[in-house]
């Protein structure tokens, strides 16, 4: 009987549009969904099923849990939590509406997506792949927000991993590197530095251009779906699975270096260092 994968997520050129293009290589039916199905036009011409899917929305999660129960005969193999999005910013100049957004897409949703889907992924005994970040267990200047929604995706990980261990569903964080996708000019749009703000002599360093290449060095997105959709196919998955660049020199940070040392360098990288009250 043939796999079944549902990715959120999918818009061109991103984690997601690779991750269903791997899965569906490796003979797994997918659903790859998106908020807007234009920008997943290339997959279905693949191929693959494409379904409107907003993730903050329990009308449009119950509508796709009811498509794919149909056309599955009611299982899951696979739930891909990948669709997010980003803020740059301190914190003290956050907007708090704009952060509730951010936690409703990037962890609320998760757990919507999975207490909805649950009887299907149970019935196949599948797998929740939830796509963490490097940000969840090391903190960056400007990147709160995301570092605390990333955080706290991983907890959820690894809390669903022993609440659905008796049903035999395994869950898997990714820990996501540097990939070079869209994500990095997306965020251009969100980086005035208020007038008024503490942090307004350091905007050069809180801004950027937009452009991925001040992100270098990074994974490119297929090679970095390969090594998650390997894992996910295994009998049993590595449950915290490192993928993309500068992983290594995270995960050696922040098991064998003090707090005391990587604030130090957080400070001058950042420019914190240079303001004075």
């Amino acid at each position: 009987m043939t796999e079944v994968a549902l990715i959120t997520g999918c818009s061109r050129g991103g984690i997601g549009d690779a991750l269903a293009q791997e899965f569906y290589h490796k003979g797994v039916r997918v659903f790859a969904t998106a908020r807007d199905l234009s920008k997943v036009q290339h997959l279905k011409a693949m191929g693959l099923d494409t379904l409107q899917l907003d993730v903050t929305s329990d009308d449009s999660i119950q509508n796709a849990v009811r498509y794919v129960e149909r056309e599955t005969g009611g299982e899951l193999n696979y739930l891909v939590n990948n669709a997010g999005m980003g803020y740059l910013t301190p914190l003290l100049d956050a907007d708090l509406t704009l952060a509730k957004k951010l936690f409703d897409t990037n962890f609320w949703s998760v757990l919507a997506m999975v207490k909805a889907f649950s009887p299907l992924i149970i019935a196949a005994k599948g797998k929740i792949i939830n796509i963490g970040a490097v940000t969840g267990v090391m903190t960056q200047a400007y990147w709160g927000i995301n570092c605390s929604c990333k955080a706290a995706l991983h907890m959820i990980g690894d809390t669903l991993r022993l609440e659905l261990a008796p049903f035999g569903v395994q869950v898997v964080t990714v820990i996501t590197g540097t990939v070079n996708t869209p994500f990095f000019e997306n965020q251009a749009k969100y980086l005035d530095v208020p007038e008024n703000s503490r942090y307004r002599s350091l905007q050069s360093q809180i801004t950027y251009s937009g452009s991925a290449e001040e992100w270098r060095p990074w994974t490119e997105p297929f090679e970095f779906a390969a090594g998650v959709v390997a894992n996910a196919l295994k009998k049993n998955s590595k449950v915290w699975y490192w993928r993309g660049a500068n992983t290594f020199l995270t995960w050696f940070a922040v098991t064998f270096l003090p707090y005391a040392f990587l604030d130090f360098k957080w400070l001058q990288m950042s420019g914190l260092n240079t303001l004075r009250n």
